[in-house]
C-alpha cells in the first residue's frame, strides 16, 4: 500500500510562534535555531505521512512534542482535503489553554 502524505498549513499564529522561537534560540547560540527548524521540520515529516499515530486531544486537535525542545505542534487533519493544519507551535511553559486555536 502506498504511502499517501498530507500536506500541511499553518495557522498565521502557528507560523508567527515558529518564526519568533527560531529567532530566540539563534540568540541563545549560534546555530541552535537552525537546530529547532530542522526538529520541527522532522516531526511535521512524520506528522504528514502518519498524522492518524497522534492521540487527539482537546476535541480533533493533536499534538505532538518535539525532541530536544519543550516545544509542542498542536494540528487537526482535514482528511477530506488531504491536509494537516498547523494550529499552535506551542511552547510546554506556557498556559495550557492558549495552545486551543480554532
Amino acid at each position: 500500500m502506498k504511502n499517501e502524505f498530507y500536506s500541511i498549513l499553518f495557522h498565521p499564529k502557528a507560523e508567527e510562534e515558529f518564526l519568533e522561537a527560531v529567532a530566540w534560540y539563534e540568540t541563545q547560540f549560534a546555530g541552535l535555531g537552525e537546530r529547532f527548524a530542522k526538529q520541527l521540520d522532522t516531526a511535521l515529516k512524520r506528522i504528514s505521512s502518519q498524522p492518524l499515530l497522534y492521540q487527539q486531544k482537546l476535541g480533533k486537535r493533536r499534538e505532538v512534542l518535539l525532541q530536544k525542545f519543550p516545544y509542542l505542534i498542536v494540528f487537526k487533519i482535514k482528511a477530506r482535503s488531504k491536509q494537516i493544519h498547523v494550529l499552535a507551535v506551542f511552547h510546554t511553559s506556557r498556559q495550557p489553554s492558549k495552545k486551543a486555536r480554532k
